[in-house]
């Protein structure tokens, strides 16, 4: 049976974000819930008795259950007409619960319903002391539709107070993939941040928001190389170089051209070379 650490470690281990990569440590539990700890359940249960041995006043492992039913959501296995009542009594459970454990995994569990009625849930997630559920919140709220209208006033005043540099990379990343109004102001305070991934975030957020004087920063993130001054892995520096080209791609801006053909084109990675060559025969249609 798999540890709780060792669940987390399997998760931050993740470098997904709804298209953009965090190349760091950070707990996207969302995009990773059908992997991890599957040996750790010995018996398959329905979404109706994982509901009620969540909201049962002696059973022990209340955060097993929420793992097990945020699967359930996530493969798609419970019926379409059940899934208002699964969604509510999550919430209100959320409500109810005394430990952090099943909190974390029951926000784990709205976010993968990807309801864009999950925003005010998440909104108040985000708000709660615990790191693990600020982060699963964060990557709900990167999940949610797209075409949703939310207000993101509240998200925006905690991304300006936290000092936790993991957090603040993903809420803009976060804003990013939704193309939050006016988040292109917020993310100017934070294009000559001290941290290379918080400078990344808010660098693909103005990108994506269609800022064009940008061209020696987009060339700086291109010509990145691991170990020429930072400590980076390979990997990491893979997932830094396709925030930049993700984000070319969703601005449909043609200005980075140049920069694509100097840098990407001859780049050591094999996988950016391909993906600039992808995206320039997109721009140059």
């Amino acid at each position: 049976m798999a540890t709780v650490k060792e669940l987390k470690d399997k998760i931050n281990n993740s470098n997904s974000l709804s298209g953009l990569l965090v190349p760091i440590t950070i707990v996207l539990l969302g995009a990773l819930i059908v992997f991890g700890i599957s040996k750790m359940l010995s018996e398959e249960r329905g979404y109706k008795d994982l509901v009620r041995e969540l909201q049962s006043r002696t059973f022990g492992n209340k955060w097993v259950a929420a793992y097990e039913l945020s699967k359930l959501i996530t493969t798609k296995k419970i019926p379409a007409e059940d899934l208002a009542w699964v969604h509510a009594e999550l919430i209100q459970l959320y409500s109810d619960a005394a430990d952090q454990r099943t909190k974390n995994f029951l926000v784990v569990a709205v976010s993968a319903m990807e309801n864009q009625n999950s925003f005010p849930f998440l909104l108040k997630a985000l708000s709660d002391g615990d790191r693990d559920i600020q982060f699963a919140a964060v990557n709900g709220l990167a999940r949610l539709p797209e075409q949703g209208h939310y207000d993101w006033s509240g998200v925006a005043k905690h991304l300006e107070k936290s000092e936790d540099e993991g957090l603040i990379q993903s809420i803009l990343l976060c804003f990013a993939k939704h193309r939050v109004g006016d988040s292109n102001l917020i993310a100017k305070n934070f294009i000559t941040h001290s941290n290379l991934m918080i400078r990344n975030a808010a660098l693909t957020l103005l990108i994506i928001q269609g800022e064009k004087s940008l061209t020696h920063l987009v060339s700086e993130s291109l010509e990145m190389r691991s170990g020429q001054g930072n400590q980076l892995t390979p990997d990491q520096v893979f997932g830094l170089k396709s925030n930049i080209l993700t984000a070319i791609e969703k601005s449909s801006v043609s200005d980075w051209v140049n920069e694509l053909n100097k840098f990407s084109l001859n780049d050591p990675d094999l996988r950016i070379q391909g993906r600039a060559r992808e995206l320039l025969n997109v721009l140059k249609k």
